[in-house]
């Protein structure tokens, strides 16, 4: 604050600037020693007492002194221009193995920098700038000492290394360069060849160093393909089929131990004697679950480790765990279902599966922790339920109940006690349809009558639409939620409703068929002169008669009939709907045929025994219905939106005996996440944290059509959703996206979700490697490394400001030096001290 006075002045050529970042505490206090001692030299002045006046003024000049001090004030001389002094190029190059071992690799990145260098050389023109090479390894030394910059391409590419390094110090060479830009004026820039592989695991002082002197390092990254110690090369094929033998084959160079990890069935390992040659190895392992997986090699000399990661794409049957009796899944096609009965006092681990079906067995047959076993297992593993047969009395609670009051209830596709859902019923989407043919002319006063008896009861929490039906274009309100300021909207559109033209409901009630929901409820007003039509609404309705007559035959099917006559207080009949009967019964025993929710559902053509009964939550998928009201729900899905793997299901009731595969396929298809396992050819390569995934779409024997763009979400547990990018790439059908993994101590689930147009989304299980220690440890043989290092190199540019030299070259405003700033705290300290000595020294006289 105090030094905010003197910010900017403009001083000798310079100015005056402050620290950024200071407390304000001492500020406050200055400002507090200000303020008394002005009392102070004001009642000196008046008691003519001049001496204390001079030394309480003093002690106030000392405070606010020491306050400027205390803010950091620099003389800050004004910025040079980009060409009007000269700077340093240092071409800083990595001799070790690792980047020599492919000569070739090493030729082209000095020919690319010597290129940049050029373009650099252009930009500067008329500046006097000068270049020179430094090379590092176990120590950094001068390969060519300064030359013009002009000179500096040609003396890149004269670099020969003719023993390679068995070490990569780049902290050494980074200080040499350093150094040599500061002898030369300060003013310069560092271009970096190196694959980024260093002994030093980090070295950001360095780095920091660098940025604060103005100085960007700019890094063009080599490496080679392949070690040349250790492990040469290791390969998986890349697509595996699951429970079968999947052959690694590596090569290796020297002595060591190669271990195989994969997340599911742990480590194999096989001891190598070192050989003068390189010698190949073979190592079996199996996949226990579909998707793209994944297996760490490493390969331990016990002064260095390797590891790679390498990815296949798992195919085969999908792996359902059966409890119970689960009649029908023996018949069941094996090549596309591997059926695993097992009894619920040894319950397998639900992770290993695709899908997990509990056949009428209540959770008390099972460990006390199963349920949470499947909780945790569902982002993956999906869920059915069978409730079966009655049990006990129709009083009782059913088995699907049972099941309600266990870990899984929050991802349960329904809620299973009548008594607790009628207390407090979900928001309900209404829909009135209106009937203005000419026939309604004399009773259109009470249809409206009864459309304003339903608005009344309506909840904020509820939606309404209201639908005029005629053979002639009619006024809609769309469907909206049920606020005050909607319904006296809804209101004014009823009341301006008039009569005319033919009856024609068969359009509306098509449109109101599309506003279905989980709970829905239409209300039908007409007189009834007109044809059954040959559509339903596909939802609970309500028909209120507005002449006393009953509807034809089929309308009363869809719900409830109420006649409505003039005179007879329309507005206080009640519809069942909006009072329903509370339930005291967990079952409805009669046999029956369920229907379809929709055009088609499985497990529709059967006799079933009864059916349990409960209420679809409100993002619930309810496929069938009892074929009589009330529409209890028969076989309901749940897809949790948040996420898209964990799907449920329940069948509430017991399952024919004479199943077919097809209807049985048909509901276990639907918990499947990855339901086309054909569909996609995936491809994915790892280095350090980077993945790149390839995605290669193929045409079907029923499909033949490809798709011009791919979009993906990558999810893994407890990290959330990484959208992925995919970009077209070679022929038509593949896509392509590279990503920066946020890895853990431990292996982790995911699920690679891809999307395409027009078709449902492929949610395919994957598995995230442990985070590793670098290739080779400190102090390690460099022909152990390979690859580059892109994190450590892009941390590099990303400090110090440079640039990625395979994309752009170095450019003049980054190589211009910082301007110079002169500390002047000391100044104002020593005058503050004086100011403080002058005022005691004053007071200490007499007046």
């Amino acid at each position: 604050m105090i030094c905010g006075f003197f910010y900017g002045m403009k001083v000798a050529g310079g100015e005056i600037l402050c620290a950024a970042g200071v407390t304000a505490w001492g500020d406050w206090l200055t400002l507090a020693i200000l303020v008394v001692s002005v009392i102070l030299t004001a009642r000196a002045m008046q008691q003519h007492r001049l001496r204390e006046a001079v030394s309480a003024l003093a002690m106030a000049a000392t405070a606010a002194l020491l306050a400027v001090s205390a803010n950091g004030p620099v003389w800050q001389t004004s910025e040079p221009t980009d060409n009007d002094t000269s700077g340093l190029v240092v071409a800083l190059v990595d001799q070790s193995e690792s980047v020599w071992r492919d000569l070739a690799s090493a030729r082209l990145a000095l020919e690319t920098l010597a290129v940049r260098v050029q373009a650099l050389d252009d930009e500067l023109q008329d500046a006097t700038w000068s270049g020179m090479v430094i090379g590092f390894s176990e120590a950094a030394s001068i390969l060519a000492r300064q030359q013009p910059l002009s000179r500096l391409p040609d003396m890149v590419r004269s670099v020969q290394v003719a023993a390679p390094g068995t070490q990569s110090r780049g902290e050494l060479g980074i200080d040499r360069a350093l150094d040599e830009i500061r002898k030369a004026g300060g003013r310069g820039q560092v271009l970096l060849v190196t694959d980024g592989l260093f002994d030093e695991p980090a070295f950001d002082e360095a780095l920091v160093r660098a940025a604060a002197s103005g100085i960007p390092i700019s890094v063009l990254p080599v490496g080679s393909g392949a070690p040349g110690l250790g492990l040469i090369s290791a390969d998986l094929a890349p697509e595996q089929h699951i429970n079968r033998d999947a052959t690694v084959r590596g090569t290796v160079l020297g002595g060591g131990t190669l271990r195989v990890t994969d997340p599911d069935l742990g480590q194999a390992e096989v001891d190598i004697v070192g050989q003068e040659r390189a010698q190949p190895v073979h190592v079996s392992k199996r996949f226990a679950a579909r998707g793209l997986q994944h297996l760490k090699i490493a390969f331990d000399t016990g002064d260095t480790r390797q590891e790679r990661v390498l990815y296949t794409l798992v195919r085969g049957p999908a792996q359902v765990l059966l409890f119970g009796d689960g009649r029908g899944f023996d018949a069941l096609d094996p090549t596309a279902w591997s059926i695993h009965r097992a009894q619920p006092d040894a319950a397998p681990d639900p992770d290993a599966f695709d899908l997990v079906v509990i056949d009428a067995l209540p959770p008390s047959s099972f460990p006390g922790d199963y349920s949470e076993k499947l909780l945790n297992s569902a982002s993956r593993t999906g869920i059915l339920l069978i409730n079966g047969g009655l049990r006990g009395s129709v009083e009782d609670p059913q088995v699907i109940g049972d099941w309600k009051g266990t870990a899984l209830s929050p991802i349960l596709p329904v809620d299973s006690d009548p008594r607790s859902f009628i207390l407090d019923p979900p928001g309900r989407d209404i829909v009135i349809l209106i009937d203005v043919s000419g026939s309604m002319e004399s009773s259109l006063g009470v249809a409206k009558t009864g459309a304003f008896a339903v608005l009344e009861q309506l909840r904020p929490q509820d939606s309404i639409a209201v639908l005029a039906f005629s053979d002639i274009t009619e006024r809609t309100f769309d469907q909206r939620p049920a606020t005050r300021e909607n319904l006296d909207a809804a209101r004014l559109l009823v009341n301006g409703l008039t009569a005319g033209g033919g009856t024609a409901p068969g359009s509306t009630l098509e449109r109101a068929a599309r506003m279905r929901s989980n709970y829905c409820a239409y209300f039908f007003i007409s007189d009834g002169v007109f044809d059954v039509p040959k559509v339903s609404p596909q939802c609970y309705t309500t028909a209120l008669s507005t002449e006393g007559a009953h509807f034809p035959k089929g309308v009363a099917d869809w719900g409830e009939e109420i006649m409505l006559n003039a005179g007879q207080g329309v507005g206080q009949i009640k519809m069942d709907y909006f009072e329903p009967e509370q339930r005291k019964a967990y079952f409805r025993p009669d046999w029956f045929r369920p229907i379809a929710a929709r055009t088609s559902a499985p497990l529709t053509g059967y006799q079933l025994p009864g059916i349990a009964i409960a209420y679809p939550r409100i993002d619930a998928e309810v496929l069938s219905l009892h074929d009589t009201p009330p529409p209890d729900p028969v076989l309901v899905y749940r897809r949790d939106p948040d996420q898209p793997g964990t799907a449920t299901g329940v069948f509430l009731s017991a399952l024919p005996d004479a199943v077919s595969p097809s209807d049985l396929q048909d509901v276990l298809a639907r918990l499947l996440g990855w339901s086309r396992p054909n569909r996609f050819d995936i491809r994915a390569k790892q280095t350090g944290n980077q993945i790149t995934v390839s995605v290669l779409t193929l045409a079907q024997p029923d499909d033949q059509s490809l798709p011009e763009s791919v979009s993906g979400t990558l999810r893994i547990a407890g990290q959330g959703q990484q959208p992925l990018s995919f970009r077209p790439s070679g022929p038509p059908g593949r896509f392509e996206t590279s990503l920066t993994l946020r890895m853990s101590d431990e292996p982790l689930d995911a699920e690679l979700i891809l999307s395409e147009p027009g078709r449902d989304d492929q949610i395919i299980p994957a598995t995230i490697p442990a985070r590793s220690p670098r290739q080779a440890m400190a102090g390690g043989d460099e022909r152990f490394d390979s690859g580059i290092d892109a994190e450590a190199l892009s941390r590099m540019i990303t400090i110090t400001g440079g640039r990625d030299l395979r994309v752009a070259a170095p450019r003049v405003a980054e190589v211009a030096s910082p301007p110079s700033k002169v500390p002047l705290h000391a100044l104002t300290i020593c005058l503050a001290l004086f100011s403080l000595g002058l005022a005691l020294w004053v007071k200490g006289r007499p007046n």
